[in-house]
């Protein structure tokens, strides 16, 4: 994930956050059952969608305790 993609994310509110979680987290789960499947071999993607879920948790907190 570029550093212009975790300034987004950063700028978002509580709810769009949520939502692009929630898009995040579908598309992980699509790209689980498709390489376990053996239909694609992107795991790098797959790791990828873990990481951006865990920033958009780590962003969600801050925003509940009123950090940055």
């Amino acid at each position: 994930m570029k550093k212009s993609e975790v300034s987004k994310l950063r700028e978002k509110t509580t709810p769009e956050l949520a939502k692009e979680l929630s898009a995040t987290r579908e598309k992980m789960a699509e790209l689980r059952v498709s390489v376990y499947r053996g239909k694609h071999s992107d795991v790098p993607a797959l790791r990828e969608a873990k990481r951006k879920i865990a920033r958009i948790l780590t962003f969600l907190k801050q925003n509940q305790h009123g950090g940055k």
